[in-house]
């Protein structure tokens, strides 16, 4: 038992101890300062780089990356307020490259500062050969800093004197990283690519976290037959072509396990993208909690045109304010992509199912109707006699559309059906007998579907619209459903050759003259319950072959 005495003993020493260490052990046990890049062994200035933004600084930057490879891995600075000239540089195992705050890395605008072993394989029609940081088959590797990285200054590249046609061509790409796997990047810029800004090809365990992008001339973000991928708080403020695209290369090497979650995406062309090379499947894929604006080419364009699957994938919680086209669903056959056959093989229909949309809320940009699905403001389902688009769910969808269609539009059933477009004769815009032509509905078109169900959908006009609001050639469950009407509408919806079609709580606004038109001697299982009779002046009326008969139930 501890007398008082030994108790106050015990107390003094103690506090004779405190006072009694040495100072080098104070200082050992202080909190260590924040290193920065002019502390750090790799630092690329110990290397011989300038960073005067005009002094070509390619082999410094190697020199940094190989040495800290040599000695097990690191972070490779770039220093604040230094701006590093370079030309293609190759990362390796276990290396970060850390752009420090106001630290830049600038491409040179001379392609022959490029290398040569970093193009695409297979052969890619595009010249987008170059790249200005490469890696392949490498693992641990990473980006970040809160600096920037910018691919070009001048308003183009130069080739050497000795540069055949193509080479003269070429738009290097920002970043393309190839079979490899632990990437990170994060907190960083990327500006002003020649092509394509971030192309990761076969590679997993992806992050890509806080990435600010500004590229005028093309991609976002290119994912190729990636699996396990994370991107999260994403800028994607300025692309020229499809802020993220989403591509398969190999029949056994799918993109999957792929999650997209709060991100802002502005593009020229589409925010996201699936396809269309697409010989491999398309799997586990999310996105949600993200806000498209101004995309003049489609918010979600999911397609598959050379034989892979899109399958069970979910968007969910996402904003589209002033986009065209902003969900369409394609299966069609094209001509192998890349092929330098004279007449490339056509590849197989592929296959979409178990997709969900929920939670959309769209301002679609005001457009007159146009010919060309990428161009319209409703949504475009098409699969192919071949390859049939299954199980779509749109739950909670709110869409506002320009309207403006006619009667004439309404009334064209001449319409091109997926396999009989010869993409290798005809093109994708062709303006003859292969064209679309204008929607037949303002608000949907659907064909060659089964299991397609609305559930909670909502489609408001600008403008009156003589088109019906849902044109569908597929077996469909439409329940608690609200769309504009039109007096000049035949009819609130049109259902041709459907076997099997459910209407339930439709609500025109204002009151619509018919609510389904029924076409097609292949009508069947058509069922009309729980629609309030006040919404319309018929419920149904049957041309073309249909009757009555197909209609079970009122």
């Amino acid at each position: 038992m501890f007398t008082r005495r030994r108790l106050l003993g015990t107390a003094v020493a103690a506090t004779a101890t405190k006072w009694l260490v040495p100072q080098a052990l104070a200082e050992a046990l202080a909190p260590a300062p924040k290193l920065t890049a002019q502390d750090s062994p790799w630092d690329v200035r110990r290397f011989g780089a300038v960073g005067d933004g005009k002094t070509m600084d390619t082999h410094a930057v190697q020199a940094a990356i190989d040495a800290c490879h040599q000695a097990g891995g690191g972070r490779v600075h770039f220093a604040t307020g230094c701006t590093f000239l370079v030309g293609t540089i190759y990362l390796k195992d276990h290396i970060k490259l850390y752009v420090d705050t106001n630290a830049t890395i600038v491409g040179s605008n001379n392609l022959g500062d490029y290398g040569s072993d970093v193009g695409l394989n297979p052969f890619f029609p595009e010249t987008i050969d170059p790249c200005l940081i490469y890696a392949k088959g490498v693992v641990d590797i990473g980006l970040g800093g809160d600096g920037t990285i910018i691919g070009y200054t001048a308003s183009g590249f130069s080739a050497p004197a000795e540069a055949d046609a193509r080479a003269r061509k070429q738009r290097p790409m920002l970043i393309r990283l190839e079979s490899c796997s632990q990437i990170t990047i994060t907190d960083i810029t990327l500006r002003h690519c020649g092509s394509w800004c971030l192309h990761l090809k076969r590679s997993n365990d992806i992050t890509l976290h806080n990435v600010r992008i500004h590229n005028e001339k093309q991609d976002g973000f290119d994912l190729e037959s990636c699996q396990n991928v994370t991107i999260s708080d994403c800028h994607l403020l300025e692309c020229g072509d499809d802020a993220i695209a989403i591509t398969t290369s190999a029949r056994d090497q799918p993109s999957k396990n792929i999650t997209i979650t709060n991100c802002l995406m502005h593009s020229r062309w589409s925010a996201i993208r699936f396809g269309p090379l697409s010989k491999g499947d398309f799997e586990e894929i999310t996105v949600s909690n993200c806000v498209f604006f101004d995309c003049n080419g489609g918010g979600l364009k999911l397609g598959t045109f050379e034989g892979g699957a899109i399958r069970n994938c979910l968007f969910d919680n996402i904003v589209m304010d002033q986009v065209i086209a902003p969900i369409g669903l394609y299966v069609a056959t094209w001509p192998e992509i890349g092929s330098t056959a004279p007449n490339p093989p056509m590849m197989p229909p592929g296959k979409i199912s178990g997709l969900q949309f929920r939670g959309i809320r769209v301002i679609a940009k005001p457009q007159p109707p146009n010919a060309h699905p990428d161009g319209n403001d409703g949504l475009f389902f098409h699969g192919h006699p071949q390859g049939l688009i299954e199980n779509i769910l749109l739950r909670d969808v709110s869409i506002t559309l320009s309207g403006g269609g006619t009667a004439e539009q309404a009334a064209r059933r001449e319409i091109v059906d997926m396999d009989q477009i010869d993409y290798r004769k005809d093109g994708y815009w062709t303006d003859h007998k292969t064209t679309w032509g204008v929607p037949v509905a303002y608000g949907l078109y659907a064909r060659h579907i089964q299991g397609l169900t609305l559930e909670d959908v909502r489609f408001e006009l600008r403008e009156p619209d003589a088109r019906p609001v849902v044109f569908v050639c597929a077996q469909t469950r439409i329940q608690s459903f609200t769309a504009s009407s039109s007096p000049e509408q035949s009819a609130l919806i049109v259902a041709r050759n459907c076997d099997g079609l459910q209407l339930s709580e439709v609500t025109p606004t204002p009151k619509a003259v018919v609510l389904l038109r029924l076409e097609g001697a292949k009508s069947a299982g058509i069922v009309l319950s729980g629609n309030d009779p006040r919404g319309f002046d018929k419920a149904s009326v049957c041309l073309d072959g249909a009757t009555e008969a197909a209609v079970l139930s009122r």
